[in-house]
């Protein structure tokens, strides 16, 4: 195992051929760079199990980008919207301290799996989850939402949800 720690260098954010970024097990003690999010040819961004602290970065504008894994750190504040974000299919935020209500990912008929589980997340279930067809796996679990489930009886793929303790 690598023993990297410090800040992560916001000269990333210029690497504009970078397509993967995976920074996993490490003990960073700051915010993702803004900076990251003009890379436009990423394809994978990977942060999990570190230090990382602060808001979450606005990932608003990564339009390209189908998998953001930013799982177990302290990230806080709200997760930014989604609707952007076309080519999305993979996105886990778990495990951090992120407030908010859940945005809407309706129109990210790409997405299959959507993991938020183990935040700070209050307010209802999107209804518009059941009518993303990619949709394969869901994990809402450990947060405070309200409400009632959506209907998912006639989905065609989804094959595991975690909806336990969501208040």
């Amino acid at each position: 195992f690598n023993q990297l720690s410090g800040a992560i260098p916001d000269s990333l954010g210029n690497l504009s051929a970078l397509e993967v970024l995976i920074l996993s097990d490490a003990n960073y003690d700051s915010q993702l760079p803004a900076s990251l999010s003009q890379l436009s040819s990423l394809q994978v961004l990977e942060v999990s199990n570190g230090m990382l602290k602060g808001p979450m970065l606005d990932i608003s504008a990564m339009t390209s980008l189908p998998r953001i894994v930013l799982n177990f750190h302290s990230l806080t504040g709200s997760i930014p919207s989604l609707s952007a974000l076309t080519n999305l299919q993979y996105f886990h935020i778990i495990g951090n301290e992120l407030s908010g209500t859940i945005p809407d990912p309706a129109g990210l008929t790409s997405l299959q799996d959507f993991a938020v589980s183990s935040n700070r997340l209050t307010g209802s279930i999107p209804t518009s989850l059941p009518g993303l067809d990619s949709l394969r796996y869901l994990a809402l679990n450990n947060n405070n939402l309200t409400g009632t489930v959506p209907d998912f009886s006639n989905h065609p793929r989804i094959g595991t949800m975690f909806l336990q303790k969501t208040n």
